[in-house]
């Protein structure tokens, strides 16, 4: 008889490599690319859904925790003085929670 086939080795390197590949892009989007869009957005759709100038100082995404956390939120009125503000903001969606229907503020 001849030497045992391969192809399935084969085949599971392939699944975790592209395994390995989707995590790592999840990660570096999640990371990287999505706290400039929200800051961006977060700044952008806020002025000129408040009318006011609306500045951040930082945001935070941890897209294996599902948590968003935003830093220095600040709005002030037209004449400049301190509309709303907060010092830190911390997000985190419990998806089995939800669907359990178990929904609430911490």
């Amino acid at each position: 008889m001849g030497e045992p086939s391969t192809a399935p080795v084969r085949r599971w390197r392939r699944r975790a490599a592209v395994a390995a590949a989707v995590v790592a892009t999840y990660a570096a989007l999640g990371f990287f690319a999505a706290p400039r869009l929200l800051h961006r957005v977060l700044v952008d759709r806020a002025s000129i859904a408040l009318n006011r100038e609306v500045t951040v100082t930082n945001v935070r995404v941890n897209p294996f925790a599902l948590s968003i956390t935003i830093d220095g939120l600040a709005a002030t009125h037209r004449s400049g003085a301190p509309f709303i503000a907060w010092d830190s903001l911390y997000v985190r969606l419990a998806p089995l929670r939800i669907l359990s229907g178990d929904i609430g503020l911490a």
